[in-house]
């Protein structure tokens, strides 16, 4: 099922810059990718996720829209990301962290590959109970996004309620 975001409204929220370099890690479906791509006239978007399939439906979009400036990459959890160290001004991860296998490991890799000062957005649902398909078990907490995210060494530069169903955490290197 496809997930509801207004990625118009997010942009709004988040330091970002037209010419920025911005991943956008666990495309799936929300829809941003093509989002952030138009803002990003002057940047470039790396949309990761874990398989080619996953990446499809983004590619075929990002194709017949004629955006130029997306580069889609896969990653296996485990590998590295295939962008070299401090290489982007930022990222984003909207229900990444609970459907990742170790989503430890995924902040680590996406601290690796942000630029000294680089934000990290992560959005996660505010209850365990989904009303956008995920299982229970991906949920992760605000609480413990924040603490996975802090044990990785990110600063905590803001936290809010983004919608009834999501919460934001801003987070810089």
């Amino acid at each position: 099922m496809a997930v509801k975001l207004d990625t118009h409204r997010l942009i709004s929220l988040i330091p970002i810059m037209p010419y920025h370099k911005v991943a956008d890690i666990g495309v799936g479906t929300s829809g941003l990718t093509p989002t952030l791509a138009k803002y990003l006239f002057d940047g470039k978007v790396f949309a990761v996720d874990t398989n080619d399939e996953r990446l499809k439906p983004s590619r075929d979009y990002v194709e017949k829209i004629k955006l130029r400036n997306v580069q889609h990459l896969v990653y296996k959890p485990g590998d590295k990301l295939s962008l070299d160290d401090a290489s982007l001004d930022g990222a984003v991860m909207v229900l990444s962290l609970g459907k990742s296998s170790d989503p430890d490991a995924l902040l680590e890799e996406t601290k690796r590959v942000l630029k000294k000062g680089g934000w990290l957005v992560i959005l996660g649902q505010r209850r365990a109970s989904n009303v956008n398909g995920a299982e229970a078990e991906q949920f992760v907490s605000e609480d413990d996004a924040i603490s996975k995210a802090r044990s990785a060494g990110y600063r905590v530069r803001e936290q809010k309620a983004f919608s009834d169903t999501y919460y934001m955490l801003m987070l810089r290197k």
